[in-house]
């Protein structure tokens, strides 16, 4: 007889109780379980991915010799699964995701300082093509005085419309953030990738990118300020 299980449904118990805390651990992952029945067969367990090509599974004994070293395996299995959800929790889907937190917000503290240097970069320009263009005026021959001082109309017109930037301290603590995120995701995908290297790789590239930009954008603000 066999028989299909979800993991909302009780699960049959097992004769061997190694077996059991790795059904119990799969079932409170998420996985089911293909009750097979046969005479030395107990089942196939099954994650949730609906992705056959990423699915993990394992087969359940009943009198196969090694049960209980398979069945240990089966438990490593369920745990480097990323597909479903255990209270045990997953260290590696706990990594992965404390790194994307992490730079998720290191990501938005650049956009902050990169839009507040844009503004304090508008602005300074501006102001300095403003004083060019008084600089011109002072010594400029009478007939081009008209047309120096259209442009300085234009230009203060510029400095009014230009929105007010964020003070420089401001700028530079969110850069400070934004690098003490990406040091705490750097370590984190460090971890990981001891386990899972294809998922540790994109993470630690994200963060490298960060942290040129971090640092491009702490040259322009110096360069401004």
């Amino acid at each position: 007889m066999s028989a299909h299980y979800g993991p909302d449904e009780s699960w049959p118990r097992h004769q061997k109780s190694w077996w059991n805390e790795a059904l119990a651990e799969a079932h409170a992952a998420g996985w089911t379980l293909n009750y097979i029945d046969a005479p030395h067969k107990f089942g196939v367990v099954s994650c949730p991915s609906e992705d056959d090509g990423a699915r993990h599974s394992f087969m359940v004994d009943k009198t196969a010799r090694g049960g209980e070293t398979k069945s240990k395996e089966a438990r490593k299995l369920v745990r480097g699964c990323r597909h479903g959800s255990t209270p045990l929790g997953s260290k590696v889907r706990a990594r992965q995701e404390e790194c994307e937190r992490l730079l998720q917000e290191a990501e938005r503290l650049i956009a902050i300082a990169d839009t507040g240097l844009t503004l304090a970069e508008a602005q300074a320009a501006a102001w300095a093509d403003l004083e060019r263009l008084e600089t011109q005026l002072e010594t400029a021959a009478a007939n081009l005085a008209a047309i120096l001082r259209e442009q300085q109309e234009e230009a203060l017109q510029a400095v009014d419309d230009a929105d007010d930037p964020p003070e420089p301290d401001a700028i530079a603590a969110a850069l400070d953030d934004a690098a003490s995120a990406v040091t705490e995701s750097e370590s984190a995908a460090t971890a990981l990738r001891v386990r899972k290297p294809k998922l540790a790789e994109p993470l630690l590239s994200r963060a490298e990118a960060a942290r040129v930009m971090i640092s491009d954008l702490h040259g322009r603000l110096g360069a401004l300020y």
